[in-house]
Protein backbone atom coordinates (compact mmCIF):
# COMPACT_ATOMS: atom_id res chain seq x y z
CA UNK A 1 0.00 0.00 0.00
CA UNK A 2 2.91 2.48 0.66
CA UNK A 3 4.40 2.01 -3.16
CA UNK A 4 0.71 2.75 -4.17
CA UNK A 5 1.16 5.96 -2.01
CA UNK A 6 5.09 6.65 -3.68
CA UNK A 7 3.89 5.53 -7.07
CA UNK A 8 1.19 7.75 -6.84
CA UNK A 9 2.95 11.16 -5.63
CA UNK A 10 5.89 10.15 -8.45
CA UNK A 11 8.27 9.90 -5.72
CA UNK A 12 10.64 7.14 -4.94
CA UNK A 13 11.94 6.55 -1.60
CA UNK A 14 15.46 7.68 -3.26
CA UNK A 15 13.42 11.33 -4.01
CA UNK A 16 12.40 11.82 -0.52
CA UNK A 17 15.89 10.63 0.99
CA UNK A 18 17.57 13.04 -1.46
CA UNK A 19 15.24 15.89 -0.32
CA UNK A 20 15.49 15.64 2.97
CA UNK A 21 19.39 14.70 2.85
CA UNK A 22 19.31 18.13 1.00
CA UNK A 23 17.25 20.36 3.45
CA UNK A 24 19.33 19.01 5.99
CA UNK A 25 22.65 20.48 4.23
CA UNK A 26 20.75 23.75 3.57
CA UNK A 27 20.25 23.78 7.46
CA UNK A 28 23.67 22.95 8.13
CA UNK A 29 25.22 25.80 5.89
CA UNK A 30 22.97 28.62 6.38
CA UNK A 31 23.71 27.32 10.58
CA UNK A 32 27.33 27.51 9.79
CA UNK A 33 27.23 30.96 8.11
CA UNK A 34 25.43 32.46 10.79
CA UNK A 35 27.66 31.21 13.57
CA UNK A 36 30.31 30.99 11.71
CA UNK A 37 31.46 35.33 12.29
CA UNK A 38 31.00 34.23 16.13
CA UNK A 39 33.13 31.59 16.40
CA UNK A 40 36.01 33.30 14.27
CA UNK A 41 35.29 36.34 16.68
CA UNK A 42 35.33 33.96 20.00
CA UNK A 43 38.68 32.22 18.56
CA UNK A 44 40.61 35.46 18.31
CA UNK A 45 40.03 36.63 21.47
CA UNK A 46 41.26 33.14 22.85
CA UNK A 47 44.12 33.47 20.99
CA UNK A 48 44.76 36.99 22.75
CA UNK A 49 44.03 35.76 25.94
CA UNK A 50 46.43 33.06 25.81
CA UNK A 51 49.19 35.49 24.07
CA UNK A 52 48.89 37.52 26.90
CA UNK A 53 48.57 35.12 29.44
CA UNK A 54 51.98 33.50 28.14
CA UNK A 55 53.37 37.50 28.28
CA UNK A 56 52.69 37.72 31.82
CA UNK A 57 53.95 34.20 32.76
CA UNK A 58 57.02 35.37 30.49
CA UNK A 59 57.59 38.36 32.50
CA UNK A 60 56.87 36.63 35.85
CA UNK A 61 59.82 34.08 35.24
CA UNK A 62 62.30 36.42 34.22
CA UNK A 63 61.43 38.78 37.43
CA UNK A 64 61.80 35.47 39.76
CA UNK A 65 64.80 34.77 38.16
CA UNK A 66 66.15 38.68 38.40
CA UNK A 67 65.37 38.10 42.56
CA UNK A 68 66.89 34.99 42.50
CA UNK A 69 70.18 35.62 41.29
CA UNK A 70 70.02 39.12 43.85
CA UNK A 71 68.68 36.45 46.81
CA UNK A 72 72.34 34.53 45.67
CA UNK A 73 74.08 37.00 46.07
CA UNK A 74 72.87 38.16 48.75
CA UNK A 75 73.66 35.21 50.47
CA UNK A 76 77.24 35.20 49.42
CA UNK A 77 77.58 38.51 50.77
CA UNK A 78 76.28 37.17 54.21
CA UNK A 79 78.50 33.85 54.42
CA UNK A 80 81.72 36.35 53.62
CA UNK A 81 80.79 39.02 56.17
CA UNK A 82 80.17 36.49 58.47
CA UNK A 83 83.72 34.06 57.76
CA UNK A 84 85.35 37.26 57.91
CA UNK A 85 83.75 38.60 61.55
CA UNK A 86 84.37 34.88 63.00
CA UNK A 87 87.93 34.82 61.66
CA UNK A 88 88.36 38.58 63.36
CA UNK A 89 86.63 37.52 66.60
CA UNK A 90 86.66 33.96 67.07
CA UNK A 91 86.68 34.01 70.99
CA UNK A 92 83.88 36.75 70.99
CA UNK A 93 81.67 34.35 68.53
CA UNK A 94 82.49 31.58 70.20
CA UNK A 95 81.06 33.08 73.63
CA UNK A 96 77.79 34.18 71.84
CA UNK A 97 77.24 30.34 70.18
CA UNK A 98 77.94 29.47 74.17
CA UNK A 99 75.23 31.50 75.19
CA UNK A 100 72.72 31.50 72.76
CA UNK A 101 72.80 27.53 73.24
CA UNK A 102 72.08 27.85 77.45
CA UNK A 103 69.26 30.46 76.40
CA UNK A 104 67.68 28.09 74.25
CA UNK A 105 68.07 25.15 76.47
CA UNK A 106 66.86 27.36 79.37
CA UNK A 107 63.68 28.37 77.27
CA UNK A 108 62.92 24.95 76.41
CA UNK A 109 63.47 23.36 80.10
CA UNK A 110 60.65 25.84 81.45
CA UNK A 111 58.22 24.88 78.97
Amino acid sequence: MSEQKQVMSGKSVSDSVDDTSKTLHDAIDSTSQTVSPALNNLSECSHKAVNKLADVAINVAESLEQESDSLRKMKIKLLEQCRTHINDKPLMVLGLAISSGFLVGWLLKKR
